[in-house]
């Protein structure tokens, strides 16, 4: 028996990696800045919702690209042309939220006293 990814799977799989992503930046950002009162919170989580809901509908609605290269042809160098082919663009959206975090969760680890941050130096590092 083969497995094969289907449309369905594709859409499944970028959609939750996008929304585990987008949860884990609002965390980061909440635990980062030590956001305790409630209206602050509130005003934090709403843009990045609106983000990642956002681009959930454009990879499911309008176009979930693998080709992002076609549309920066005319304007990039070839060096950065030839990165941008690689990348789709809903993997650089996930990657730069998960650098994000990467220097949100240092910069907790730098100034936390918590006992346990010696651990996240260690995955940071």
């Amino acid at each position: 028996m083969v497995l094969r990814d289907v449309d369905i799977t594709k859409t499944l799989d970028y959609s939750s990696a996008i929304a585990i992503l987008g949860f884990s930046l609002i965390v980061s950002i909440l635990r980062t800045f030590d956001v305790r009162v409630e209206a602050a919170r509130v005003m934090v989580s709403p843009p990045v919702l609106a983000f990642v809901t956002s681009h959930i509908m454009y990879i499911n609605l309008y176009k979930l690209d693998y080709d992002i290269h076609k549309f920066f042809v005319s304007f990039l160098k070839p060096i950065l042309f030839f990165v941008l082919r690689i990348l789709c663009w809903n993997m650089i959206v996930c990657v730069a939220m998960g650098v994000a975090q990467l220097f949100l969760w240092a910069r907790w680890a730098a100034v936390s006293r918590h006992p346990s941050n010696w651990k996240l130096w260690v995955v940071v590092a």
